[in-house]
């Protein structure tokens, strides 16, 4: 039950306002969307798992992750509400963005639907020009016992000395055969019983298809630096050969554009839907999945998420390489950062929150249930705040069930937490 929007009268405490409060303004929907609550829902509890486990008592407001602050602690004097015209999402405003799309499934979802049409943008401009695009995936055999930071240590190294090679530029070089005019590359990482399993999908914009002959000779280059890399042994030559680098193109580099961030592999949406009970203990899972596991009191699978922040600490979800974003009009700055604090179009402001009414949302686990509120329910402005104050007074007859700290620049003319 939600509270029905603000009434011109005063009403009687009630635990189900709902009931008690007739709307004097337009009509409304008759019930929130409980899917979009749902996602919504999944991904402020791990985001809050993702910040606890990753919280260091010692370091104050310095974190060294920024997770831990991210949609919680405020940067001005309140929290500010916004929504769009059509209902569909509301969003806060002067919280703090970290811009991790591998910790934080909050700002990953921003930063995929940004990626997102970027890279639809950029493919339609090149294939409607009479280019093609091939997607190309690179991976390596992996052990159970293989400490994260070593792999991607050998990893990185195989893979720049792949992209430097002579077989690589004589093929895909801008003055090669293909005339591969850039590279836009993902890393994708799963846990399972066989340890890490990272693996790089690259988005080849090239003049012409490769020919079969020209595949097989990228295969080999790729396997020569996985072996130098350590990345496996002759003994495991063939598989290599067989798996290590896939190349398709056109429909199958056009699903991957369409697949960004929504899909099973990209390890975001369908982790945010699925019952983490579900999952097995034998299953490979994305690094939001062992976060679901943890939540369900996997201990390991914390411990092996934590390796997993450390690891990928300031790396990217997507690179570019230099001169390809321009090439397509796209703007310069690609920072993931970016994209996460990106504002939602038409909107319209709801209303502000204060500190003491932010820390009642936190305490009550209520982030999602507010937006869903706003975007819904709050559809005229001139009683937007009256609205969001009601929803404040009443989620505060819940019990707590989190704790409600956050950082506040001012509390009492001094930085503090609350």
């Amino acid at each position: 039950m939600i509270p029905a929007i603000h009434q011109h009268q005063t009403q009687p405490a009630s635990n189900n306002l709902g009931n008690t409060a007739n709307s004097l303004h337009a009509a409304r929907k008759a019930a929130p969307d409980a899917g979009l609550l749902k996602a919504r829902t999944v991904r402020y509890e791990l985001q809050r798992a993702a910040g606890g486990l990753l919280f260091d008592f010692s370091a104050g407001k310095r974190q060294k992750f920024r997770v831990v602050h991210c949609s919680r602690s405020i940067q001005g004097d309140g929290v500010n509400v916004h929504r769009t015209v059509d209902g569909k999402r509301a969003r806060f405003g002067g919280l703090t963005t970290c811009g991790s799309g591998w910790t934080c499934p909050v700002c990953a979802l921003k930063i995929a639907e940004v990626r997102r049409a970027e890279l639809s943008k950029a493919l339609v401009q090149h294939v409607t020009a009479g280019g093609r695009v091939h997607l190309m995936t690179l991976t390596f055999p992996h052990e159970a016992d293989w400490p994260l930071a070593d792999l991607m240590a050998r990893f990185d190294k195989a893979r720049n000395r792949f992209t430097n090679s002579r077989a690589f530029k004589k093929i895909l070089g801008k003055d090669g055969a293909a005339t591969c005019k850039g590279r836009v590359s993902s890393l994708e990482i799963t846990n399972g019983q066989n340890g890490w399993h990272p693996h790089l999908h690259v988005l080849l914009f090239v003049r012409r298809s490769l020919t079969i002959d020209e595949g097989e000779i990228l295969q080999h280059a790729w396997v020569s630096q996985l072996l130098k890399a350590g990345l496996g042994d002759n003994s495991k030559l063939s598989d290599m050969m067989a798996h290590a680098l896939d190349l398709r193109g056109g429909e199958d580099a056009a699903d991957y554009v369409v697949k960004y961030g929504r899909e099973e592999k990209w390890g975001l949406t369908s982790e945010l839907t699925r019952t983490h009970t579900k999952e097995t203990a034998h299953e490979s899972l994305t690094p939001f999945g062992l976060l679901g596991a943890y939540m369900d009191g996997d201990t390991v699978a914390a411990g092996r998420f934590v390796e997993f922040a450390d690891a990928f600490l300031g790396k990217r979800l997507l690179t570019w390489t230099p001169g390809l974003r321009k090439e397509f009009d796209l703007s310069e700055d690609d920072s993931d950062e970016a994209a996460a604090a990106a504002a939602e179009v038409e909107e319209q402001k709801v209303g502000r929150l204060s500190s003491d009414q932010w820390k009642i949302v936190l305490e009550r686990n209520a982030r999602a249930e507010l937006l869903n509120f706003a975007a819904e329910q709050c559809i005229d402005p001139d009683c937007g705040q009256a609205d969001l104050n009601d929803f404040i007074t009443w989620i505060s007859k819940r019990p707590k069930v989190a704790k409600g700290w956050f950082w506040t620049p001012m509390q009492e003319g001094r930085p503090s937490w609350m």
